[in-house]
């Protein structure tokens, strides 16, 4: 009995200092709307993070069927040298990044507890790839990627894409859209890195003159004649497989 009075009294001080605390220093509980707005801020980060992780997949998917086999005869590079070149790093390590602040968004929810880290960070992949392919088949990632291209200042200079293959006229290859055209022999190209070219078609190997219009964005191969000038062999237009 005395084992249990003395617990009782335990308590009873124990109770007494918590309630000199909370009234010593202010404490109120929090009101409701204040764990509901927490708690679908986190769904909101999550929501954010896999849609952001499906445009990143989108981007992904388009810089690799960006690549220009045509260009690739032309460079000479190794097969080795042109994979590692046309892997997006930062796209990969920006989903990366994705993936981790929905996985802490959702474990940090009402019910994130009580999943294991594997299996959200496996659906956060699957419903970023799917979306993703959804974005893909729209064109998304594409558009996202030009307007980054066009906006953001170096964005170009930390993705590979055919644009970097089309910019080696010391190569013979060189890209970009018609600007002037001058005579049936000549036009002004400006490049994709807003240089200016006079095009010299007198050494065209075919006629495909018909492409040749002031806003047209194309491919040329041929020879660099000097700092402004470029004999075209062949042109072709951008979108082509050839």
């Amino acid at each position: 009995m005395q084992c249990l009075s003395k617990i009782h009294n335990m308590e009873n001080k124990l109770s007494e200092k918590i309630i000199g605390e909370i009234n010593e220093h202010h404490i109120k509980p929090k009101p409701r709307w204040q764990f509901l707005l927490k708690r679908w801020v986190l769904w909101l980060f999550a929501l954010l993070s896999v849609v952001l992780g499906g445009i990143a997949i989108s981007i992904i998917i388009s810089l690799f069927f960006d690549h220009d086999a045509t260009a690739q005869v032309y460079l000479k590079q190794s097969m080795v040298r042109d994979i590692l070149l046309t892997i997006p790093y930062f796209w990969l390590i920006t989903l990366a990044i994705l993936i981790g602040i929905c996985k802490y968004a959702v474990a940090h929810t009402k019910f994130g507890y009580r999943y294991a880290t594997i299996k959200i960070v496996g659906a956060v992949i699957v419903l970023s790839v799917l979306l993703g392919l959804v974005f893909n088949a729209f064109d998304v990632g594409q558009q996202v990627q030009d307007s980054l291209i066009e906006n953001i200042p170096y964005y170009d200079s930390i993705v590979y894409t055919s644009k970097d293959q089309w910019s080696h006229p010391e190569k013979g290859l060189l890209g970009g859209t018609i600007t002037k055209v001058i005579s049936p022999q000549e036009f002004t190209l400006l490049d994709f890195h807003k240089k200016y070219w006079n095009i010299d078609m007198s050494t065209l190997d075919s006629d495909n003159t018909s492409i040749i219009k002031t806003g047209a964005i194309i491919k040329v191969i041929g020879m660099e004649k000097d700092s402004n000038t470029f004999n075209a062999q062949q042109i072709f237009p951008w979108d082509s497989n050839n």
